[in-house]
């Protein structure tokens, strides 16, 4: 990865507002994406590439596919992983987004919603999956 710039951004703690801005961060996994497949190199599937879940303490960094590919095994939180799997649904032509859920008082969760309705939780697969393989 090249290097970039750190970008802080403060938002009302509503889901729309974070809807918005995780749209964003899709985009730019999208953009992630494409520009290594045009120079010959494929982004793994999330769940084939042995990413883990991985929470956050002590407050939100928002991380792209890039940057999530540096580490290893590669590794996020809910945000970073819904977003890299819509990111690549929507590089596979299927319509896909990111949304943003209130779990509790000030507590919220990123999950993966399709144009039909149905939701799916990178986080929870992924989890399940590293707590099966111990």
């Amino acid at each position: 990865m090249t290097p970039g710039i750190t970008v802080t951004v403060a938002v009302p703690a509503d889901p729309g507002c974070l809807d918005a801005l995780a749209e964003g961060l899709v985009r730019l996994d999208v953009a992630q994406i494409e520009h290594a497949r045009a120079a010959g190199v494929a982004t793994p599937s999330i769940y084939a590439c042995g990413a883990r879940y991985r929470r956050e303490h002590g407050g939100e960094r928002w991380q792209s596919v890039a940057e999530m590919m540096q580490a290893r095994p590669p590794s996020g939180d809910c945000e970073d992983l819904a977003a890299w799997r819509v990111a690549e649904l929507r590089c596979a032509g299927e319509d896909a987004s990111v949304r943003i859920v209130r779990t509790s008082r000030g507590t919220f969760h990123a999950i993966v919603r399709y144009s039909d309705g149905t939701i799916e939780d990178p986080s929870r697969i992924l989890h399940a999956a590293e707590r099966r393989q111990r």
